[in-house]
């Protein structure tokens, strides 16, 4: 009995165990669902994600990098360090890492300091660069700070590994230290007085040389002259060489070496050296041998004296002493005449004081001769004798009696005039006797008479001068130290005005296709052009910083140098005034008219900061209508050319203008419908020659027409331009990517050589 109850009791256990296998085996089923199920809508929304990013990175902006400053102006001193801060920050999917390769240039070297940097989600780092300014002088120099960025591709990250160029303009405007300044003012004002005074010592001493050199060498004057001309001409060098060392101290703008010692010495020198000529005395000495010309002149003026004295002395005195005194002083004269004209060292003024001696004996000697008294009778009777003796009948012998005849009346004549009337002498015999037997005959001299009468004659030294072959100072040219420009290894005088007379660029964005994305997105296309053109010297100044129209951005400070400049801008962004700050806000939603309104902003303000009359305006897709809109609305009074890339002159194909207001803005989507009234309004204007130019590329396909995939090849041509086509290709998913790419030089260099030329074409 009680085993029977023991098997029915084992059997009666056997049931519930089934049950929990079942459960068990229920419940690992369950499980295994669950991961199933759970795994399967894991990997759903896994795709759905992925998909999501590749949708994402399909229409929105995967990345934006932002600089800040977009350009900056800083004012220092020379033979500083400074140093220039920029925040670059990296906006991109939360699932994206960026790199960025970061780049400080001089563009007056083309030196550069690179590093790449790995950038997480939207971080923002903080850059610096040293500046160590030119040690001398003032000027201008220009660096450029860029950042190339972009995605890193990964799994979360499936970025086209397309990159976003950021770009900023740093220009360093250095002075002079406060002590250079006042020594360049100091130089400044003593300069023409410097140089002045040169002029006039180097004139005296060209004048000391010309008198100088027409003194007679053996003039013992003139010989102890030269030492002192020697010592002038030394010292005149020195202070040549160093006036001419303080102007390159100064042109070479080394203000710190010139200071009141310079300024003292050059002082000093100048008046020693013109107390040295104010003791230099040509002029004296000249004059001393004008004097002396003058009385040797006195001396011949005396001849007829002397004669009449030698004749007396001969016929009528018999005085030897007063003979030879008169002798002794004719002699005297002699020697002094032939010693100035001998090749012997004689003293000038001694010369002088011995001739006015000599001349005042013979003059006191002729005196006394001439103050004798003669008795006309005893002449009387001597002519008459000798006429008595000669009864004219001996020609051979009338020399000597012609010669007495004359002595005699010539002696009367002069000692007094009563002498021939007292003589009873018969003139008309004598008169007839000479007329017929003297005219061939002059009273004649001795040899002392006759070389007195043709020897004292002695040349004046001139005093007059000329400069025709004298050129002054004209080494001592000063520059007039304005302020220099430094770009691409060329230095020139910055310009005040800022007119560079070359137009600037502005680069002008298309149609954003997704309204949410930035501006700077959009304008990106840009980038790679506007690198390239800095090897044309044409200087990128990045985006246009709207801030910078109510900050510190002098008018033509972007045209200091000769260079022409570039710029990027939006006529999305519009600046207003809020809570006492400029604020710039992006809106996308807006006619084409109000575009072109804001464009106008946007060349006024270029305008401005180059002091330029015109621009050149390079645009793409939708700029160009926006472009176009512009000059309907305000002429073309400020444009030179007119560039226009892949932009839809006759409008967007229905495809593309049904997908435009999707992600975009209905209204500018309307206006680039084909045949709407926006564009026939603006194509129904005839545009200037020769300044519009029309790119378009042609190479996808749209629908059995080409292309570039957004605008048609009938729609990017513009009736009345220079129009030119790009052949190129799409191999994007969307079958759309040439529209923008064709602006890439890499890839299409043609097009760049396009652009360059029409811009070479105009600012050379």
């Amino acid at each position: 009995m009680t085993k029977k109850k023991a098997k029915k009791s084992r059997k009666k256990d056997k049931s519930p165990s089934k049950a929990k296998k079942i459960k068990k085996i229920a419940k690992k089923l369950s499980k295994k669902w669950m991961i199933v199920i759970g795994s399967s809508i894991l990997i759903i929304l896994f795709l759905s994600y992925f998909l999501g990013i590749k949708v994402n990175f399909l229409i929105n902006d995967e990345l934006n990098v932002l600089v800040d400053p977009k350009y900056q102006n800083i004012h220092a001193h020379n033979n500083e360090t400074i140093s220039v801060n920029f925040e670059i920050q990296n906006k991109n999917f939360a699932s994206c890492k960026s790199s960025c390769i970061l780049n400080f240039i001089d563009l007056e070297t083309g030196s550069s300091i690179s590093e790449e940097i790995i950038f997480n989600h939207n971080q923002k780092l903080s850059q610096s660069y040293d500046i160590t300014l030119p040690e001398f002088g003032t000027g201008i120099r220009y660096y450029e700070f860029s950042a190339e960025c972009k995605n890193l591709k990964s799994l979360l990250c499936p970025t086209t590994g397309g990159s976003q160029f950021r770009t900023s303009m740093i220009s360093v405007d250095y002075n002079l230290s406060q002590r250079e300044a006042i020594i360049k003012e100091e130089f400044g004002q003593k300069y023409d007085d410097w140089t002045n005074k040169f002029y006039e010592i180097e004139k005296n001493y060209f004048i000391q040389n010309l008198y100088f050199a027409r003194i007679p060498s053996n003039i013992q004057e003139k010989i102890e002259l030269l030492n002192t001309l020697i010592g002038v001409s030394d010292n005149l060098d020195i202070h040549r060489t160093n006036l001419k060392n303080s102007i390159l101290i100064w042109n070479s703008e080394e203000y710190l070496t010139l200071n009141n010692s310079n300024f003292k010495f050059l002082d000093s020198e100048s008046n020693k050296i013109n107390q040295q000529l104010s003791n230099i005395k040509s002029e004296d000495i000249i004059s001393t041998w004008n004097q002396i010309s003058e009385k040797y002149s006195q001396i011949r003026e005396l001849n007829p004296h002397v004669i009449k004295s030698s004749n007396i002395l001969v016929n009528e005195l018999s005085s030897s002493q007063l003979n030879k005194e008169f002798e002794k002083n004719i002699l005297e004269i002699l020697k002094l005449f032939d010693t100035i004209n001998s090749n012997s060292v004689f003293s000038l003024n001694e010369h002088l004081i011995n001739l006015n001696n000599s001349i005042v004996k013979l003059n006191n000697t002729i005196l006394i001769i001439e103050g004798t008294v003669i008795k006309g009778n005893s002449i009387n009777s001597e002519v008459k004798e000798l006429l008595n003796q000669n009864n004219f009948s001996n020609i051979s012998n009338s020399s000597n009696l012609c010669l007495n005849i004359f002595s005699n009346l010539n002696h009367l004549q002069n000692v007094s005039n009563s002498s021939i009337s007292n003589s009873k002498v018969d003139m008309n015999l004598i008169n007839n006797f000479t007329n017929v037997n003297c005219a061939n005959h002059s009273l004649g001299f001795n040899s002392t008479n006759t070389f007195i009468s043709t020897k004292f004659s002695l040349p004046n030294i001139s005093l007059e001068y000329d400069f025709d072959n004298w050129n002054g100072n004209t080494e001592f040219d000063i520059n007039d130290h304005k302020k220099s420009c430094c770009i691409f290894d060329q230095c020139f005088n910055c310009k005040d005005s800022g007119d560079t007379g070359k137009s600037p660029l502005i680069f002008i964005h298309g149609h954003t296709i997704n309204e949410k994305n930035s501006p700077e997105h959009t304008m990106n296309v840009f980038s790679k052009v506007q690198n390239k053109l800095v090897e044309e010297e044409i200087l990128n100044y990045g985006e246009l910083d709207f801030y910078g129209k109510h900050l510190n951005i002098v008018d033509g400070e972007w045209g200091r140098h000769n260079k022409s400049i570039s710029v990027r801008a939006s006529y999305y962004y519009i600046a207003h005034y809020s809570l006492g700050n400029y604020e710039i806000t992006a809106q996308k939603s807006e006619r084409i008219e109000n575009y072109a309104i804001r464009l106008k902003e946007i060349i006024d303000i270029v305008k401005k900061r180059t002091n330029s009359d015109k621009v050149i305006i390079i645009a793409h897709s939708m700029g160009g209508l926006v472009t176009r809109e512009y000059t309907y609305l305000f002429g073309h009074e400020n444009i030179d050319k007119i560039i226009t890339i892949n932009s839809p002159h006759n409008g967007v194909s229905k495809k593309i203008s049904d997908f435009c207001p999707v992600l975009g803005s209905n209204k500018e989507c309307n206006d680039m419908k084909q045949n709407s009234i926006f564009l026939n309004r603006l194509n129904s204007n005839e545009i200037p020659d020769n300044m519009y130019y029309a790119i378009r590329s042609v190479g996808c396909d749209m629908d059995g027409t080409t292309g570039d995939g957004i605008v048609t090849n009938e729609s990017g041509y513009l009736d009345g331009a220079t129009n030119f086509v790009i052949k190129g290709q799409c191999t994007d998913s969307l079958n759309t990517e040439l529209h923008g790419l064709v602006l890439n030089p890499e890839l299409y260099p043609e097009a760049f050589e396009i652009i360059k030329n029409i811009i070479k074409n105009k600012n050379e």
